[in-house]
């Protein structure tokens, strides 16, 4: 398993790995506590034993369980606040992308495409509606749009909002 969490962690995304390990510490958590109340009970039928050593290996054993579970845990708050400064840069990154799209006039944006498509132009050509899928509604000619990579065209303040 620790072979398959570094590959995870190594994976483009880091995100991800934390979200893997996060999941495995909540699992590796309820193994744990099933583990802790096998011993209470290893305990308590030991409890009037004239054997002493079998409650201090049940107490040990406890004791260790419980600590390990303490433990985990701690490193399960880190990953939670790791994913959510994940998640944070995420939401900036996707923000700063929008930004950045091109704006131009719906009218120019037409004009491009019906150049685009008379030429043969192999790109991604403008899927050209005559109203936003965000808003619904019908672009004009001076309306402000942006478009992405796969063509799809948004009125430009509803795509960065």
């Amino acid at each position: 398993s620790l072979l398959w969490i570094a590959v995870h962690l190594v994976d483009s995304n880091p995100c991800r790995g934390v979200h893997d390990l996060s999941t495995m510490l909540v699992i590796f958590n309820v193994i744990k506590v099933t583990f802790m109340c096998l011993h209470g009970m290893f305990i308590a039928m030991t409890w009037y034993s004239e054997l002493t050593d079998t409650r201090i290996l049940g107490f040990a054993l406890l004791g260790a369980d419980l600590t390990q579970v303490l433990i985990s845990g701690w490193i399960w708050l880190k990953l939670l606040q790791m994913q959510q400064v994940c998640g944070e840069s995420e939401l900036t990154w996707t923000k700063l992308r929008l930004q950045r799209l091109p704006e131009l006039s719906f009218q120019e944006l037409r004009l491009r495409a019906a150049r685009g498509a008379g030429a043969g132009g192999a790109d991604a050509s403008p899927c050209l509606s005559e109203n936003c899928i965000i808003c619904l509604t019908d672009f004009e000619d001076s309306s402000q749009v942006s478009h992405l990579a796969c063509g799809h065209v948004f009125h430009a303040n509803c795509i960065k909002i």
